[in-house]
């Protein structure tokens, strides 16, 4: 879902010989780059403020669709969205490639983030993975984590994750 803070890139393509958007013998126009206010909107020429945030892309696709459809009656749009740091999920140690990694879904697990990262380093004894969720820390061993499918929890933007050693 698209969340404030993720970048938006949108094309508009227009048939019509005269329109507003693209000029003689276009029939595309790329949009600048915009981030998604906190308010959860982005401004679109001749269309102004559309609220964009908890939608999933092709929703907002469609949205925009329909608002220049007022102005532009052949507009159709492309859309594309780059998650911003409110929509990531922070690998921090214990796995081969630590970094900032984007929740292209609803549907990131913890599992499924320490294999983005490359897996867990091997020379770990008895991994346990931390989560850390705004102010609460949860903490599971790693093979519990495996046997259990149902303890891989899915991710939220902010959440930081790492693996370490049992103390």
């Amino acid at each position: 879902l698209i969340a404030p803070g993720d970048r938006i890139s949108v094309t508009v393509w227009d048939a019509d010989e005269n329109s507003l958007l693209t000029g003689p013998g276009q029939r595309a126009v790329p949009l600048q780059e915009m981030q998604v206010s906190s308010s959860g909107n982005i401004f679109l020429p001749f269309v102004g403020n559309v609220r964009v945030s908890g939608m999933s892309p092709q929703s907002a696709r469609e949205r925009i669709e329909e608002r220049y459809a007022d102005t532009i009656s052949s507009a159709q749009v492309q859309l594309s969205v780059e998650p911003g740091r409110g929509n990531t999920a922070n690998l921090v140690a214990g796995v081969a490639s630590p970094g900032v990694y984007p929740l292209e879904d609803r549907n990131v697990s913890i599992l499924s983030l320490l294999s983005l990262g490359g897996g867990v380093s091997p020379g770990l004894e008895n991994p346990q993975v931390r989560l850390f969720r705004g102010t609460d820390v949860y903490g599971i061993a790693l093979d519990r984590l495996y046997d259990d499918p149902r303890l891989d929890t899915t991710l939220v933007g902010g959440d930081r994750v790492i693996v370490e050693a049992e103390e």
